[in-house]
């Protein structure tokens, strides 16, 4: 197969963590792919993009890094425009980037507040929008050839259902219930286009933003295997899920949220099955 035959995907917040595994996964599964993550001097790792386009490229994967801010809505025309012009096709979208700020309600800076809602909500949504644009664009031209489906897939969390353990994050939870409801409406929206959406939402996952968080993480570790049916999640698990709903698979799966949480809500929804956790999940 010849590289501009391969499927081709976005991957936002590619840079580490759950973003950095499903851009692998997906190189892995015959994907060409455009990673994002923010500009190198806002990068929390240095230069984990690069570190990720190399881990691609291992995979056999063409790919295209844009470095942008995906608040920033004329870069992001730029990255869907960048991508159409060199695969000539847009099979999958992954809106996985985000913002948060832990703080208590009654202290939380306002700024802090906007970053989130902007990059969490408004920032998915603005990505998602413009990769359906792009999908509807090039299949009046030639994509896809054999009339499947196109694929949008948005990373939301169990928090969106499970906001009150871990208020201090409420801009953050309100956002990924929103990104939820906006999956919905999308679904419902671009059935006529055959572009289907659909949410992964992560549970209580080991990655390097949750351990940002959680300065005692080894002993937080510990609490996760003890008290989770299934212990904590990995970057790999969300990687795996995207993997499914990118594929024939997943051909009648439109307008939900595939939940991966170890069993997460289930040890908080049945009393007495399993001891309080003192650290909740990102």
């Amino acid at each position: 197969m010849s590289l501009l035959r391969r499927p081709a995907a976005i991957v936002t917040g590619a840079g580490s963590g759950i973003g950095r595994a499903i851009a692998v996964q997906l190189a892995s599964d015959g994907f060409n792919l455009t990673l994002n993550d923010l500009p190198a001097h806002q990068e929390v790792l240095d230069d984990g993009l690069s570190h990720t386009d190399h881990l691609c490229q291992l995979k056999g994967a063409q790919t295209l890094l844009f470095r942008a801010d995906i608040t920033s809505r004329k870069d992001m025309k730029q990255l869907f425009a960048a991508t159409a012009a060199e695969y000539q096709r847009l099979d999958l979208c992954v809106a996985n980037a985000y913002f948060s700020a832990r703080e208590d309600v009654l202290t939380q800076r306002f700024q802090d507040i906007q970053q989130t809602v902007n990059t969490t909500f408004l920032g998915n949504y603005s990505t998602v929008q413009l990769a359906a644009r792009t999908m509807v664009q090039l299949k009046q031209h030639q994509q896809p050839p054999d009339g499947t489906s196109q694929k949008i897939v948005i990373i939301s969390s169990v928090m969106a259902d499970h906001p009150y353990l871990i208020h201090e994050n409420a801009a953050y939870n309100a956002s990924k219930a929103a990104l939820n409801n906006l999956a919905q409406s999308m679904a419902s929206a671009l059935t006529q286009h055959k572009i289907q959406v659909n949410t992964v939402a992560p549970g209580w996952m080991d990655t390097e933003g949750e351990r940002k968080f959680t300065p005692d993480w080894p002993q937080v570790e510990e609490q996760g295997h003890q008290h989770l049916p299934c212990g904590l999640g990995r970057s790999q698990d969300i990687a795996d899920a995207v993997s499914f709903l990118a594929s024939d698979k997943s051909k009648y799966i439109n307008g939900t949220t595939l939940t991966v949480d170890g069993g997460f809500g289930i040890s908080q929804r049945v009393p007495g099955l399993h001891a309080p956790m003192v650290t909740p999940p990102r």
